[in-house]
């Protein structure tokens, strides 16, 4: 099976198209370009072979575009809410264009190599086998775990603007959300299991996952490093954040600071 169908081109261009909001915000190049990008890639692969792929494949390509949705929908939402964050990210946008342009091409292929394996899947016939299934389910879990994660942030953020988050899903992990992430990619990852062939789809889809991975792992020691330095004094923090697994239950990895390979 060809490893560059001409459809990748179809999913490569929508994500440079809906990634470019980058260029009015720095951070929108993994934020909001982000979800944007993959929802759209979802929504192509769906209609690309519209009528030709399996029920579960297809449901697999809609997870992406809800997942997509649902990302840059919160992002959205905390942007409007949050004065902080909007000074974080308008802070982030000083940056030479050559250097935009760089990052949105770069990013714009990531994104698209991270929806391989459904769109391989589709590509390749669009059947589906027990990996599918289980691929899809395991989506449905990360989306799942993402979601509640930032409702409940949400909220606690409400009643307490100031204090760290704690309770629910925050007892078991210092970073949920990011556990749904992983989980969510894991699962399309998964999914391409019988329906992904040859050395070369699976080397760009294991490129995808890894990708999303480390960019998890990032985001997790940045979040990490800006969370000691806002609640390191509060009462209960300093346990908390020694005793609480970062972002995968009962896997006692407490720190990410340590590892210089992550940026």
């Amino acid at each position: 099976m060809a490893v560059f169908p001409i459809c990748i081109l179809s999913v490569l261009i929508v994500a440079l198209a809906t990634s470019a909001v980058g260029f009015y915000k720095y951070a929108y190049f993994t934020s909001i370009g982000y979800g944007l990008a993959i929802c759209g890639a979802g929504l192509t692969i769906a209609c690309l072979f519209s009528g030709m792929i399996s029920f579960p494949t297809f449901m697999c390509a809609f997870l992406l575009m809800l997942y997509g949705l649902r990302s840059t929908a919160f992002l959205i939402y905390r942007e409007f809410k949050s004065q902080a964050y909007r000074n974080r990210i308008t802070k982030a946008s000083a940056m030479p264009i050559y250097a935009k342009i760089i990052v949105w091409l770069v990013l714009s292929i990531a994104y698209t190599f991270m929806v391989l394996p459904v769109l391989y899947r589709a590509y390749n016939g669009g059947e589906y086998g027990i990996f599918t299934i289980i691929g899809m389910f395991v989506m449905i879990a990360g989306l799942i775990v993402e979601t509640v994660a930032e409702v409940e942030r949400t909220l606690a953020k409400k009643a307490n603007a100031d204090g760290y988050v704690h309770t629910g899903l925050y007892q078991y992990m210092q970073c949920p959300n990011y556990f749904g992430t992983i989980l969510f990619w894991f699962g399309t990852l998964i999914s391409g299991i019988g329906g992904v062939f040859g050395v070369g789809q699976w080397l760009f889809c294991i490129l995808g996952f890894l990708f999303v991975l480390y960019l998890t792992l990032a985001r997790t020691k940045r979040m990490e490093i800006r969370r000691a330095e806002v609640y390191s004094d509060q009462e209960g923090y300093q346990e908390y954040a020694r005793t609480t697994p970062l972002f995968i239950p009962f896997v006692p990895l407490y720190s990410l600071k340590t590892f210089k390979w992550i940026a």
